[in-house]
Order: C-alpha cells, then structure tokens, then sequence
C-alpha cells in the first residue's frame, strides 16, 4: 500500500502507535512505527524474539495491507 497522503500516513501510523501502546504486552508499550511513502517501520529494543515478532503481528493486525518492517532489537 502506497502511503500518498499525509494524512492517510499519519492515520495509519497512529493506529499501528496505538495497537503497541495498549498490547497486553509491556514490552511492546515502549516501540516507536514510523513511515516511508510505502512502508512502517517498528523499532526500539525488546528482551526476547517472541516478543519482537509480537510486535510485528501487533502491527500488522492493525494496519492491514501495508508493509511492515521490524527494525526492533532483541537484547
């Protein structure tokens, strides 16, 4: 999906920000979604890799049909 619009932009941004905010997941309350014209990008630092892939399946849950990029690290 191609993000044209400002607003289209935002509005899926916030929504892709807000699914992480209120995980039951702690973990994922602290990840950043930031947006390309065609793409999100989750980043921030998790402690293990379920829980980064949680945070992807979060998000793309939320925002179907856009391209997801899972930038978190695991440490």
């Amino acid at each position: 999906m191609v993000m044209s619009k400002p607003d289209q932009t935002e509005t899926i941004v916030a929504r892709a920000q807000s699914a992480l905010d209120t995980s039951p997941h702690v973990a994922l309350r602290r990840l950043r979604v930031e947006a390309t014209e065609d793409r999100l990008f989750i980043s921030g630092r998790v402690s293990t890799f379920y829980q980064k892939q949680q945070a992807q399946e979060t998000v793309r849950a939320a925002v179907e049909k856009c391209m997801v990029v899972n930038e978190v690290e695991v440490g």
